[in-house]
């Protein structure tokens, strides 16, 4: 589980055992915009022993992924001046993917041999890529997930042969881009 305390604005990540006992550990300080504000910007991946979790720290307008190894909590900065809503991590092709949203557009960013590979993946005249999902099929096929905050609508945006495309489904799906979760079958 991982959430933002309202009183502190901290990230805060607890571990329920099957024992029901549960243990709280802080990520990371002060990411929420005010103390009391909340976060939903979140998300967790497991990467073997490695515990990932991206957030916007809307405080300090970056992307950034929190990761617990080895019981310690480390930071790394992916992009500043990131004004969005939502964020979203997968293994792509044994790297780890970040989609989130920044200023109306969908990024997608890579870790590749310890950098961060940022491309806007899909950009609209419309306020695109917020709470993105991303979906990787048994064939390395990728998709996100997310909403037009303009219109209200889902959009879907896929990587194929090198290029991101972005595919619209037809109206009316009332409130189908409102935090949507993407699956390839």
């Amino acid at each position: 589980l991982v959430r933002v305390s309202k009183i502190g604005g901290d990230l805060l990540y607890t571990r329920i055992g099957w024992d029901g006992v549960a243990q709280t550990s802080m990520a990371v300080e002060n990411v929420a915009r005010f103390l009391t504000a909340e976060v939903e910007d979140t998300n967790i991946l497991l990467q073997g022993e490695d515990l990932h979790v991206c957030y916007q720290n809307r405080r300090r307008k970056r992307i950034e992924i929190a990761t617990l190894s080895a019981g310690q909590w480390a930071v790394t900065q992916v992009e500043t001046s990131v004004d969005g809503l939502g964020c979203d991590l997968e293994l792509y092709r044994d790297k780890l993917t970040l989609a989130y949203q920044d200023d109306g557009v969908l990024k997608v960013a890579t870790l590749d041999n310890g950098a961060w590979s940022i491309v806007v993946a899909d950009n609209s005249a419309n306020q695109v890529g917020a709470f993105p999902s991303i979906a990787i099929g048994d064939k390395n096929e990728i998709a996100i997930a997310h909403r037009d905050d303009t219109v209200g609508g889902l959009r879907i945006t896929r990587l194929a042969t090198g290029l991101w495309t972005t595919d619209v489904p037809p109206a009316p799906i009332a409130g189908g881009g409102h935090r949507p979760r993407a699956l390839i079958d």
